[in-house]
């Protein structure tokens, strides 16, 4: 691993911290050890949605008060976002444009571990298999700490993506004895994936 990156927020951070922690028991997890040593770099652009006005609020209460904020995010379309926060479309360009930056920073090959939420890796996937010029349908879960290695390839200006495996679990179920390791997963608050990306 040439390169180790998260979103700046608490519970990205934790888990990030986690990853090195353990990574650092291990015998040539990275040939860099300067990169072990400087640990994560906290990236603003990984931060998850912004969800405005429903931020810190129940799921029963958002659904009661914000009915037709919820159809319209519920319909598909890209661009809608509840009042103050922001759209998937929104959020795609935003982390786009962050992983754009970090792989300009590394060399062809070099393989980078970036830690962030399930909200962006819904929308990075759905981007990635589907594009935006679809309506926004997710039929795949993004479980807490699974794994998405995803191909990126700096373009001039453009960062072209093409998936490699989505949402891998193997790891927890290999470390952690079944039926345990899907308990764990349910009983964590939020979602982080780690992601590969390979430039």
């Amino acid at each position: 691993v040439q390169g180790l990156y998260c979103s700046d927020m608490g519970r990205c951070v934790t888990t990030a911290n986690a990853i090195l922690e353990g990574a650092r028991g291990i015998e040539n997890v990275t040939d860099n050890k300067a990169v072990m040593e400087a640990g994560f770099v906290r990236h603003p652009s990984l931060r998850e949605r912004h969800f405005g006005h429903w931020q810190g609020k129940t799921k029963n209460h958002i659904f009661a008060t914000f009915a037709k904020e919820v159809e319209a995010d519920r319909s598909g379309d890209w661009s809608t976002c509840a009042k103050g926060g922001e759209s998937r479309l929104q959020v795609l360009q935003r982390v786009i444009k962050g992983l754009a930056d970090i792989c300009a920073k590394h060399k062809e090959k070099d393989r980078i571990l970036v830690v962030t939420h399930g909200g962006v890796m819904s929308i990075l996937s759905v981007e990635i298999l589907r594009g935006h010029d679809m309506p926004y349908k997710r039929k795949f879960q993004v479980p807490n700490t699974s794994l998405t290695v995803v191909d990126a390839v700096v373009m001039g200006t453009k960062l072209a993506l093409s998936m490699v495996s989505l949402a891998d679990v193997g790891h927890l179920q290999r470390w952690v004895p079944w039926p345990h390791a899907h308990e764990q997963q349910q009983q964590q608050q939020h979602t982080h994936t780690h992601t590969h990306t390979h430039t």
